[in-house]
Parts: C-alpha cells; sequence; structure tokens
C-alpha cells in the first residue's frame, strides 16, 4: 500500500510537471523595482537638472535590472530549469519533494478515498481528531518549519 502511494503522488507530479514548473518559473520571475537616490546625493545635488540627472539614472538602472531578469531567454531558463528539477525529483522517487510540488489539495482528494474518506475534508477532519503533527517526524518538522516562517 505505501508503495501504491508513492507512485500515486509521483504520477501526480508527472502529470502536472509542465505546469507546477510555469508556475514555479513565474514566481521566481518577479522583479521589485524602484527608483531611488542615495540620500547622500539628495543632499549633495544643488540643482534641479543635476537630481534630475541622477534621478534619471537610477531609473535607467532599474529598467536594466527588469530587463535581465524578464528576458525572455532569462523567463525560459528559469522554466527549464524548474522543469529539470522536477524530473529529477521523479527519477530519484524523491516523495517528499514530490509533496512539496505537487498541488496539495488536489492530491489530497485524490489520496482520501484510499484512507476510507469521502473527500479530502473528511480525511482532514480524522486525522486532525485522532493524530497530532508532534506525533511523526515528518510531520512535526513541516510543523516546526511553518512556525519559523510565521515568526
Amino acid at each position: 500500500m505505501p508503495e501504491q502511494i508513492c507512485k500515486i503522488i509521483l504520477d501526480a507530479l508527472a502529470q502536472a510537471k509542465l505546469p507546477i514548473a510555469a508556475r514555479r518559473a513565474f514566481a521566481r520571475s518577479r522583479a521589485n523595482l524602484a527608483v531611488s537616490v542615495e540620500r547622500s546625493l539628495l543632499a549633495a545635488t544643488p540643482t534641479q537638472e543635476q537630481l534630475a540627472i541622477k534621478i534619471r539614472e537610477a531609473a535607467a538602472k532599474e529598467i536594466q535590472k527588469a530587463e535581465s531578469k524578464l528576458s525572455p531567454d532569462q523567463v525560459e531558463a528559469t522554466f527549464n530549469v524548474e522543469v529539470s528539477a522536477i524530473e529529477a525529483v521523479i527519477a530519484r522517487n524523491d516523495v517528499p519533494a514530490a509533496l512539496r510540488l505537487v498541488p496539495a489539495k488536489e492530491l489530497l482528494n485524490t489520496l482520501a478515498p484510499r484512507a476510507g474518506s469521502r473527500n479530502g475534508t473528511d480525511l482532514m477532519r480524522s486525522l486532525r481528531r485522532n493524530f497530532k503533527p508532534g506525533n511523526f517526524s515528518d510531520t512535526k518538522s513541516l510543523s516546526d518549519d511553518l512556525s519559523k516562517i510565521g515568526t
């Protein structure tokens, strides 16, 4: 039975490989841009024309940053890296890594009937009543990691 569950998880990852890779590439292809000039330059710039030049230079740097991060080639390369990483997880049969990539709600609804529940909500309700995350090393580790993120 555990082997069947592992196969279902890895198969779900394989089927959703491209959309997952695309979403991850999109998330990594964000650029946080803000035009600014250092405070010391602001204080030392005596004229409007000189400050306008500094602002224009700062804006040009931000455009270069965006172009380098969001160029079609860079976004495609990021997507290809994500696809390769997913393929490596599948090839290694790395179920814990697969679980970090697969959409959890969809997977839960697929696995719930195998655990004797009608759907994922019923399964989670049952698990919450009968088990504590600290009772299992994987869920305790996940709980600890989530606690660290929240602080």
